[in-house]
């Protein structure tokens, strides 16, 4: 009795599985049927409005719906007893589910029935009655649907180039929205920015998001963040960090400037401050000698700084600290605390600016610069004939004229400064320059002798002047020329030692 059972059971998971194929065959082409249908429409929409990769929307859809379809093929597939249904439909007048009712039964037809059943359904042909292939109507709609499909796809589109165009802006505005949050978390995880700094750029960043909501095509939005990338290069200040590191590694070395050495190291601007009010605190209880090197230290430290501003503020503490007045030294280190804080905070500024550009993928463009070659030629001259007395001067650039009235002479020496052309990249490559002092050394004034008479008075100019320029040397020697002379100068005279300090630092920078 049992193994008539599994024979029946048998029979009817082989006549589901052919359902279940019928089933998932009429499905997936009536879900081709309407994914070809909503495609076709798409199509056409693409004509009127810009739609990117039109055809790629439409295997989207197609995919979308065939999944539909299968999976609720296998959700709304029948159990076995509805099965069993549908073969007693096959002419067995309910011979098939009467047998599995009564299967739990303690019938004495039980077994009759269950092999009558089992008979009867081993003698129907199923691939007659359980047709896979759908209806000739549907076959006739897919043709038609895949017809017109193909047809719309070979018609011009003359709104692709749009839809492209608006694509890459909602790619390209989608990737800067990210680099703005990027960078606001750069903003805010950095604990060295002080808050004006940082409420400053989160408001820049959130105008750029704004300005980016409301642009209409690629180009004005890649422009719209080189501006906002120019901006921020702006607001880059002078970079600090190469004195910072020099002062810190001077102050290091004195025991008394040890903590603001590393309150620098640190980039806390708080720190620094709060490391010179402990300085001024042990300056009340220094004695002369430690005084002395203190002032020795902040001496060496200054000499090491390029930063004119910073430099001067140093040296006028450490003159105050050297000379003995407590006042003054205190007042002096508070000027040059002041200076510090604004230069540490400066740099963390321009560091965070950095990390800005470089999270908005700012291009870094590496190579050589030339400096622009410029010639400018000034000329003056003056020419006169006739009576009474006088005398003037006119002048232009570097040219000289000058008329005589009375005795009908001119002269005039023309000028011409020349500037020529320096590379930028890598090493300083310094331009030569004319010495002033060599200019005219082989010329003099020449005079054309006159009378007076009767006559009337013309005036010529000329665009040429007859002014040699000199020798031409080196930018370096000329500048240290000047510098030898100007240190001369104050050997001589009664400068205090930071202000020399001041000017030969000048003349340092116009070398580096």
């Amino acid at each position: 009795m049992e193994e008539i059972y599994r024979n029946i059971e048998k029979i009817l998971k082989q006549v589901r599985l052919r359902y279940f194929n019928k089933y998932l065959i009429k499905n997936l082409i009536t879900a081709a049927i309407v994914a070809g249908v909503l495609s076709i429409a798409l199509e056409f929409s693409s004509r009127f409005i810009p739609i990117y990769e039109v055809h790629v929307k439409a295997l989207q859809i197609l995919l979308i719906i065939s999944s539909s379809a299968l999976i609720y093929t296998v959700a709304a597939l029948p159990n076995l007893y509805n099965i069993a249904r549908m073969v007693d439909e096959f002419g067995l007048k309910e011979k098939v589910t009467t047998a599995i009712e009564i299967k739990v039964s303690d019938s004495i037809y039980k077994d009759f029935v269950a092999r009558d059943a089992f008979k009867s359904m081993s003698e129907i042909d199923y691939k007659k009655n359980v047709k896979l292939m759908p209806s000739k109507r549907i076959m006739i709609t897919l043709m038609a649907v895949l017809l017109i499909f193909s047809v719309a796809i070979f018609l011009p589109n003359p709104l692709r180039g749009k839809a492209v165009a608006l694509h890459n802006l909602k790619k390209y505005k989608a990737a800067v929205n990210q680099k703005i949050v990027k960078s606001e978390k750069i903003i805010n995880e950095n604990k060295k920015l002080k808050f004006e700094d940082k409420k400053e750029l989160r408001q820049k960043l959130e105008a750029l998001r704004k300005a980016m909501r409301k642009q209409k095509n690629l180009s004005a939005a890649r422009k719209l963040v080189k501006n906002y990338s120019d901006k921020l290069q702006l607001k880059k200040k002078h970079s600090f960090s190469k004195d910072m590191r020099n002062l810190s590694d001077s102050f290091k070395s004195n025991s008394n400037l040890k903590n603001l050495s590393n309150a620098i190291r640190s980039g806390d601007s708080s720190k620094a401050r709060k490391a010179l009010d402990r300085l001024k605190q042990k300056m009340k209880n220094m004695n002369a000698s430690e005084r002395k090197k203190l002032a020795q230290a902040l001496m060496k430290a200054a000499k090491e700084l390029k930063n004119m501003n910073l430099k001067k503020k140093l040296l006028q503490a450490t003159e105050a600290v050297n000379s003995g007045n407590n006042n003054l030294a205190l007042s002096s280190l508070d000027n040059f605390s002041e200076a510090l804080a604004a230069a540490i905070d400066s740099d963390n500024e321009n560091d965070t600016i950095a990390s800005l550009l470089d999270s908005l993928s700012v291009g870094k463009t590496k190579g050589k610069g030339s400096a622009g070659i410029g010639t400018k030629n000034q000329n003056g001259s003056g020419a006169a004939q006739g009576n009474g007395s006088g005398k003037g001067k006119g002048s232009a650039g570097a040219g000289r004229g000058t008329s005589n009235r009375n005795g009908g002479t001119s002269s005039y020496n023309g000028g011409i400064a020349h500037k020529a052309s320096g590379s930028g990249a890598g090493e300083r490559n310094y331009e030569k320059v004319y010495d002033p002092n060599s200019i005219n050394k082989s010329t003099s004034n020449k005079k054309l002798k006159g009378k007076n008479g009767k006559g009337s008075s013309n005036t010529y100019s000329t665009e040429k002047g007859n002014t040699q320029a000199g020798e031409f040397k080196a930018y370096k020697q000329v500048v240290g020329k000047y510098k030898k002379r100007a240190m001369g100068n104050l050997d001589n005279s009664d400068i205090p030692a930071g202000m020399k300090e001041i000017v030969k630092g000048y003349f340092d920078s116009l070398s580096n």
